[in-house]
């Protein structure tokens, strides 16, 4: 059973809890006389299993859970997600010095369904009820009415599951009851993370919690709250976390599908999801009074820091949110400046199991360069690595410039290309790693218009790669709401102006200042001579190569040599205008394609996208560059990435992913004299596809597991074969005039269409290869006259 909802026998006394935590903890704890760790783990050991108690193996039923940060120094973890490198709590306890304690649950169904199954989660609901009541043998279970459409079942159930071993009465007490003094007539009280709680209820509950022996029960996640509140801090804006937080607890908006086996004995690794634990070992460490090498607690220690770094606010919001504790241990547990991390390609960094302390400084790092975050801030000490360092010769200077302010959109449906994007603008200019620029706009109809100023390129986040053989994360982006915009970046990069889609402000002056020049060549606008004798040499480390209607976005190292970089633009302009035509759109484009390169990317050798990615490689480089080998060979990984980003998202199903696009990287090649000399012509050439097609009829013509890819291309090569390449057009032409949603699904529209723009029933075509086709595809085609010419035929 799945819990999908968006809001939807005690151990024996002579059970040795200690007799299940590593040794290595003990010998921390006691030899090291660290009072927290020793403290915690008293804690962890005497209560862990009190909470387990009955409970083994796998959890029967799932739910889309958000996890919790654990920050109290008496708080552990009572289930895991299911994530399989980024597994966190979603169920987690907090013993309060008060002795009162605090359980809450990643979703609300988990205690909401309680307890009719007698499986691992009723369990875990009654166990945590029997935790909260200790002693007691009658308690009073009390939810507001704004939780009883899950709390009053999961309430009723526990009743039910207790009677006759505790005495349970339920009942609602609304909030402002509760904040009038009603919480003192209550034992244990049920919320939820969705109530927007008010200044009073938050007082109140922290009250609630600081008496002696109270019990609070939460469920619920914020994940489906980030989605309309995207711009939204948990910290900030999420009413829950005003009272859980204090608490030593803080619901996040990630997700987490599913649940780890809960464990027959309490593990010891699960006390290093409670990051103040983990930031106080690394703060001791630092100081020399610890050391912190057992390997084993590094995955957890980095999960959780991780996940709290990643959710916190601005500096400015940390005495408000009760975070300057926080920050105070956090910059504690940092490595020591003259040990700093350097990450680069010959000294990745392992996210999982690298030492928490480096974990923690790029972490810091990557969340302060996410939030534009000013405040102290330096050059990293991995801006050398990449994207590079700026010359300490070269003079930072203020520059005038003028963007283009509009940018009509397109309605082109090309998921691939994100289109929904801002524009990128280019400046020409580098900001130097962890130096403060300033953004002046000249144009006053422009502040407030959503502008931005984007420092760095390199946007593919690595967050959750294997090994980071850089900053995961290296782009900052400030809007422009003002005349006087400071911006910086600890990494430093190229500097765009971002232009809204729908914007029309025509020409914006602009004033970028303590910046240094980009080698940036404009295809019919820089001038030879002054490209070979001035610009190729400016000091940044990046530059653009501009066609009007493709960017190359490459190192500095690697365009310094190129005498005139005219003749290799004028290729790409040819290649984009032919893939226009293809896609029947206008050769003059709303924006030009990017194309860059990257040390490590986020999927594959190169992946579609804006910019079109792709890894810094001297092969690469050259196959985007060298016009001999473009005019030769072409460039079919870059044109297949083009044409991924012409691809129309409602002609696209199962099995087209990868072939449909290499419709435009064939068209291109063919249009361009290449084809044939191209790097995959094997698999294109007439022999290449007969082979082919041979042996996916030999096989059966399974369409579901064979169709795709060379095979699927081979299907899409035969209608051009017999309708021409206007062929695709005209489908175009269709499908960019059709309205949303499509009658039909995505297999029968695009059958139904071809058929109609062919003008033959190709219907017994598709038939052949092996496609699904319903009883009303069949009646459009039946209507139209036969493919003479079918090759099957």
């Amino acid at each position: 059973m799945s819990l999908l909802g968006t809001r939807s026998a005690w151990f024996r006394s002579t059970y040795c809890a200690l007799c299940f935590i590593p040794a290595f903890l003990l010998t921390i704890a006691i030899a090291q006389q660290l009072p927290l760790q020793t403290s915690l783990l008293a804690n962890f050991s005497a209560n862990l299993p009190i909470l387990l108690n009955g409970i083994s193996g796998a959890y029967p039923r799932d739910a889309y859970c958000s996890p919790y940060i654990i920050w109290s120094a008496t708080g552990f973890p009572l289930a895991l997600g299911n994530a399989r490198d980024n597994a966190l709590p979603v169920v987690a306890a907090v013993n309060l010095p008060s002795a009162s304690k605090v359980v809450a649950f990643g979703h609300e169904a988990i205690p909401g369904s309680c307890c009719d199954r007698n499986d691992g989660w009723d369990k875990l609901i009654i166990n945590s009820v029997r935790w909260m009541a200790g002693t007691k043998q009658a308690i009073t279970i009390a939810s507001p009415s704004d939780s009883s459409w899950w709390s009053s079942s999961g309430m009723a159930g526990v009743k039910k599951a207790l009677n006759g071993i505790i005495s349970i009465t339920t009942k609602t007490v609304e909030l402002d009851a509760f904040a009038s003094g009603g919480w003192k007539a209550v034992d244990i009280y049920w919320i939820d993370t969705y109530i927007q709680y008010s200044d009073a209820h938050v007082a109140a509950l922290l009250k609630f919690a600081n008496q002696t022996g109270k019990g609070l029960l939460v469920g619920g996640h914020a994940w489906y709250w980030s989605y309309s509140h995207p711009n939204a801090n948990i910290f900030t804006d999420l009413p829950i976390n005003k009272v859980l937080w204090p608490l030593g607890l803080a619901v996040t908006t990630d997700l987490q599908i599913g649940f780890q086996p809960a464990p027959s004995r309490p593990p010891g690794t699960w006390l290093y999801y409670n990051t103040y634990l983990v930031a106080s070992t690394l703060a001791a460490v630092n100081l020399g009074r610890t050391t912190f090498t057992n390997r084993t607690l590094y995955p957890p220690s980095n999960n959780a820091l991780n996940s709290l770094v990643n959710s916190l606010p601005p500096l400015a919001s940390a005495p408000a949110s009760g975070l300057t504790q926080l920050w105070s241990l956090l910059s504690s547990a940092r490595p020591n400046a003259s040990s700093g991390v350097v990450i680069n390609s010959s000294n990745p960094l392992d996210p999982k199991n690298g030492y928490p302390g480096k974990i923690l400084d790029v972490a810091i790092e990557t969340w302060a360069i996410r939030r534009g975050e000013l405040t102290n801030m330096k050059a990293s000490l991995s801006a050398s690595a990449y994207p590079g360092a700026v010359p300490s010769y070269a003079t930072r200077n203020s520059y005038d410039i003028t963007i283009d302010g509009t940018y009509n959109q397109p309605s082109y449906r090309f998921d691939y290309g994100s289109w929904n994007s801002p524009v990128w603008r280019s400046t020409g200019l580098y900001a130097p790693p962890g130096q403060i620029i300033n953004v002046i706009l000249k144009t006053p109809s422009a502040i407030g218009k959503m502008l931005q100023v984007q420092i760095g390129a390199h946007t593919d986040d690595l967050s959750y790669k294997t090994t980071w053989a850089r900053v995961p994360y290296i782009v900052s982006r400030f809007e422009l709401k003002a005349i006087n915009t400071s911006a910086g970046n600890p990494l430093g990069g190229l500097v765009f102006i971002l232009v809204p889609p729908g914007s029309s402000l025509g020409d914006v002056k602009v004033t970028i200042t303590n910046v240094v020049r980009a080698p940036y060549f404009q295809l019919n606008k820089t001038q030879r001579a002054d490209w070979q004798n001035n610009i190729r040499t400016y000091p940044g480390p990046w530059a653009e190569l501009d066609s009007g209607k493709f960017v190359l976005m490459l190192p500095s190292s690697a365009i310094r040599s190129l005498s005139d970089p005219t003749p290799v633009l004028q290729h790409w302009n040819i290649v984009l205008d032919h893939m226009a035509y293809l896609a029947n759109m206008p050769t003059k484009r709303a924006r030009a394609e990017r194309f860059l390169v990257d040390v490590d990317i986020s999927a594959g050798w190169m992946h579609s996208g804006y910019p079109i990615m792709a890894y810094d490689d001297p092969g690469v480089i050259q196959e985007v560059t060298d016009v001999t080998i473009l005019q030769t060979k072409g460039a079919w990984g870059p044109y297949h990435e083009l044409g991924h980003n012409h691809q129309w998202v409602d002609m696209q199903f199962s099995g087209s992913g990868e072939s449909f696009n290499n419709l435009w990287t064939v068209y291109a090649l063919e249009k361009t004299g290449t084809l044939q000399t191209s790097e995959n012509w094997n698999e294109v050439s007439p022999q290449g596809r007969t082979s082919l097609r041979a042996n996916y009829f030999a096989n059966g013509a399974n369409w579901k597991r064979d169709w795709n890819v060379w095979v699927a291309l081979d299907t899409y090569l035969q209608l051009k074969d017999g309708f021409g390449w206007d062929f695709y057009r005209n489908m175009y032409a269709v499908y960019q005039q059709m309205p949303l949603p499509l009658a039909d699904d995505n297999i029968q529209t695009w059958i139904q269409i071809s058929s109609k723009v062919a003008g033959v029933n190709l219907v017994p075509f598709y038939k052949k290869w092996g496609f699904p086709v319903t009883q009303k595809t069949i009646d459009v085609g039946a209507s139209l006259p036969t493919w003479t010419h079918n090759p099957f035929l």
